[in-house]
């Protein structure tokens, strides 16, 4: 990630200077001030520059993901699981590993204060929330402004936040929490568009005859396609590749099994 420092008359003039010559927005950079202005002679203002040392905010996320991906998988916990889901936590079981209901562990402030510090890199207002805490997993809200920053193209910020809390967090496996991050119900909103086109593309591919390839998804993503299609006879599912992100096939069963089933179409 690329630095630079600047001088200025004052603040706000060393920090558009840092903005023109890394050629972001003032509001996209990140700046540490090395030496504030201060009075001159006889009181007068000017004695002093202001210097800053600027970084890009875009930088900074883009090289955040890209570490990510060229990391190796994360703890075993964050693995795809793609037939066999957990069952949703009740609205009692939320907090169960708690002394007291709504008391957060040390191990959900622990997540809490790692994220807040990898979200302060992007958004000086952003704030974490423990939502939901249960025996295995901790589920923490990002509050705040500058919504697409934080959440990124199809989640791609979200789950770069996510990978990089739960390798913090979860060094030993012995008391080993899934730490999931969300922002503004996304997960939600993904899950609900990702089952709607899986069964759309399914319903192509039994009318075709032909299997149909989803571009790279991450293990979540892909655990969803898979499940809403399991229970469809008609069709097979298989990830394909290697790495975090994979690509996802849909193909017709062959045989009299697939003529059978065809007509019944509906992919749950």
């Amino acid at each position: 990630m690329r630095f630079v420092e600047v001088e200025g008359k004052s603040k706000r003039d060393a920090i558009e200077k840092a903005a023109r010559e890394l050629g972001v927005p003032v509001e996209e950079i990140g700046i540490e001030i090395l030496s504030d202005s201060g009075r001159g002679f006889f009181g007068f203002v000017g004695g002093k520059k202001v210097k800053v040392r600027a970084w890009s905010k875009r930088e900074s996320r883009e090289k955040l993901l890209d570490e990510v991906m060229e990391t190796e998988e994360p703890p075993r916990i964050e693995q795809e699981a793609e037939v066999s889901p957990d069952p949703a936590p009740s609205a009692s079981a939320a907090r169960q590993a708690s002394d007291e209901p709504g008391e957060a562990t040390e191990k959900a402030e622990q997540a809490r204060e790692v994220l807040q510090g990898l979200v302060g890199w992007l958004s000086e207002q952003a704030t974490v929330e423990i939502k939901e805490e249960t025996s295995e997993r901790i589920l923490l809200e990002i509050h705040g402004d500058k919504t697409g920053l934080l959440i990124g193209k199809r989640g791609q910020t979200l789950d770069a936040l996510q990978f990089l809390a739960n390798k913090m967090v979860n060094r030993s496996r012995d008391s080993a929490k899934r730490i999931e991050v969300d922002m503004e119900q996304y997960r939600k909103r993904r899950e609900q568009s990702l089952r709607s086109m899986a069964v759309r593309l399914g319903q192509k591919v039994k009318k075709k005859r032909k299997p149909i390839t989803i571009e790279a998804m991450n293990a979540h993503d892909r655990r969803i396609v898979h499940l809403t299609l399991k229970n469809d006879r008609a069709l097979e599912t298989k990830s394909v590749g290697k790495g975090e992100m994979r690509k996802l096939v849909i193909h017709p069963v062959g045989g009299g099994r697939s003529k059978r089933h065809e007509g019944s179409g509906a992919a749950t």
